[in-house]
């Protein structure tokens, strides 16, 4: 499915899909890039001084139906960057910040 900080109409479907048992694979979660010129996602990730394709990792990783991600990382330092989504998602767990970055 595509799910991001752009892109969100499928979110209740999603839910409903996790809740009947069924595994959830977002695999748009950086918009093909788009997410990065974002300027809500940018202004979070620069007062969090995080990367800003972690955040919009760790924002989709954080939803209530618990997808799993597929990045879309071509380079090796990409891929190491959105490998702090994980981490990034656990940090910002109850701080209210992923619900404003999707809201924004």
């Amino acid at each position: 499915a595509t799910y991001n900080c752009l892109e969100q109409s499928a979110g209740q479907d999603l839910l409903a899909a996790k809740e009947a048992g069924l595994e959830v694979i977002v695999k748009e979660a950086m918009a093909n890039g788009r997410v990065l010129r974002s300027p809500p996602l940018l202004a979070a990730a620069e007062r969090l001084g995080c990367a800003p394709d972690a955040l919009a990792l760790a924002a989709v990783v954080q939803q209530p139906f618990e997808p799993l991600v597929l990045s879309g990382a071509v380079t090796p330092s990409q891929a190491e960057s959105n490998c702090e989504a994980m981490a990034l998602a656990e940090s910002l767990r109850g701080t209210g910040e992923v619900e404003a970055l999707m809201e924004a």
